[in-house]
């Protein structure tokens, strides 16, 4: 009877060690998708007041996250990588609208000065036509 017992008490504490084995492994892989999906969702409601260190750290956060999926890479079901492919999606647009708003600013800046360099050479060759 002592040794049914002491059977009984291994093989729940194997049965409970498994399950816990199992859960973790499980929410690691399921918790990936659950960062990326609250990155998506600080992104999509936040990136307007964003700066270029915020997004910086987006993408380190984004670096991060895909670096702990791949071990679970083969695990993933086709409705959880259209999941993480629609939150990477998410990330992109807003990461994608920033880039051009910047590139916006930056070549309009590139435009000015530019237009400042012309105006200032061209007094300079006159004034010195002048001399």
């Amino acid at each position: 009877m002592l040794m049914n017992n002491k059977l009984k008490t291994i093989a729940f504490v194997s049965i409970c060690f498994f399950a816990i084995v199992c859960l973790s492994a499980c929410s690691t892989r399921r918790g990936s998708i659950n960062e990326l999906a609250t990155l998506a969702e600080n992104v999509k409601n936040d990136s307007p007041r964003f700066t270029e260190e915020d997004w910086t750290s987006v993408i380190n956060d984004l670096d991060a996250i895909e670096k702990r999926m791949e071990p679970f890479e083969s695990e993933y079901t086709a409705e959880e990588r259209q999941e993480i492919g629609r939150l990477k999606g998410i990330i992109l647009a807003q990461l994608t609208k920033y880039s051009v708003k910047s590139f916006k600013s930056q070549i309009e800046k590139a435009i000015n000065e530019s237009e400042g360099l012309v105006e200032g050479f061209l007094n300079g060759l006159s004034s010195e036509s002048s001399e």
